[in-house]
């Protein structure tokens, strides 16, 4: 339902191409967006969700342990990644992505992923740009 009403919102808005990540429901999401835009579809395995370690767990266990660490932003839980190592690959993606011939892209990921690009792009530090909120099924507007 969600991603009908982010396709009806989206359907007159322009873009060349979809970059989705690997997971499931950002593949079908886009597909229910691409019915109004018949674009390609790119899976881009760099805007998967962060590995926390915590995978089958509550994200709020993830939060605490971050908090509890002494250095939260390059800590790797259970063989996952750290923030750093996500904004390394979030950063690699966006190289890429400047060096490409699009002047549009709609990009379907997590709000983790979003977070990271738009401190990114505004030069935030790790706590600015976690306060960033993203709703499910919402769109927002950047600029490389």
């Amino acid at each position: 339902q969600q991603a009908k009403i982010l396709a009806e919102d989206l359907k007159h808005t322009t873009f060349e191409v979809i970059y989705a990540s690997e997971l499931r429901r950002t593949q079908q999401t886009a597909a229910v967006i691409n019915a109004f835009h018949s674009v390609p579809v790119v899976v881009d395995g760099r805007l998967n969700d962060n590995r926390s370690g915590f995978e089958g767990k509550s994200s709020l266990d993830h939060y605490a342990a971050l908090d509890a660490a002494a250095d939260k932003w390059n800590v790797r839980f259970n063989g996952g990644e750290s923030i750093e190592d996500v904004k390394l690959r979030i950063t690699d993606f966006l190289n890429d992505l400047k060096e490409s011939n699009y002047s549009s892209v709609l990009l379907v990921t997590s709000m983790i992923i979003i977070q990271a690009m738009y401190g990114i792009i505004k030069e935030l530090s790790n706590e600015e740009w976690r306060q960033y909120r993203v709703d499910t099924g919402s769109w927002r507007e950047l600029e490389l």
